[in-house]
């Protein structure tokens, strides 16, 4: 049945061609047909179903008749029963006209899309846990300065009292001419210039409450 159809759609083509295979509303005469296919000539395409009707997508719940052609999944069908109600492919109720056709290539990627716009802002994080508290650097200025058992010129140490046995090693600039002995192991490594000198800084480095002291007077250190 599918070979005798398209044999005679193969005769008819040999001879016209098809002037517009879309469906639509034609006038012949006194007689109106809706959906018919017509060749160049003004003929209707008629087939051993009677003439071939362009229904367009096949439709679920459509009454459709002998003759009509829908498209389903790609491929055209004609229907060769009275009525069918059936979706298809169903050899009972349809006959194939064209297959569906190879998918074509890929197209070209189209050009990328503006960017959107920032969303808002996200909720407030929890409080992380709290740190723990530094232990150098607060209340290092504690000692003031002070004489106590001879020390070595530039020594640096420790003391929790209110008097240093030294000078605290806060960056303060001494005079050249007064702290010889000690500029002559310091010198302007801390600050100061040819008449002044700093000594070091200790402040933050010290322990809390503590003071670091550098021995200005007393014992001048000598090389092995």
């Amino acid at each position: 049945m599918k070979l005798f159809i398209m044999l005679s759609l193969f005769i008819i083509c040999a001879s016209t061609s098809f002037a517009d295979s879309t469906a639509g509303s034609r006038v012949d005469g006194d007689l109106s047909v809706k959906g018919v296919i017509y060749l160049s000539d003004n003929s209707p395409l008629a087939s051993s179903y009677g003439l071939l009707k362009n229904q367009g997508s096949w439709a679920s719940g459509k009454l459709y008749s002998a003759g009509d052609v829908v498209q389903n999944a790609g491929a055209s069908y004609v229907c060769t029963l009275t009525t069918s109600t059936v979706q298809p492919p169903n050899a009972s109720n349809w006959s194939e006209l064209s297959a569906r056709g190879l998918q074509g290539p890929t197209g070209a990627t189209g050009p990328t899309g503006a960017t959107g716009p920032i969303g808002p802002p996200g909720p407030t994080g929890a409080t992380g846990p709290s740190g723990t508290v530094g232990i150098l650097g607060t209340n290092t200025s504690y000692a003031a300065d002070g004489v106590g058992a001879d020390c070595t010129i530039g020594a640096v140490w420790l003391t929790a009292g209110g008097v240093a046995g030294g000078m605290p090693a806060a960056g303060q600039a001494l005079p050249v001419n007064q702290y010889a002995a000690l500029y002559s192991l310091l010198g302007n490594r801390y600050g100061g210039n040819s008449t002044t000198f700093n000594l070091p800084d200790l402040r933050a480095a010290a322990p809390n409450g503590l003071t670091y002291v550098i021995c200005v007077n007393g014992l001048y250190p000598s090389r092995n």
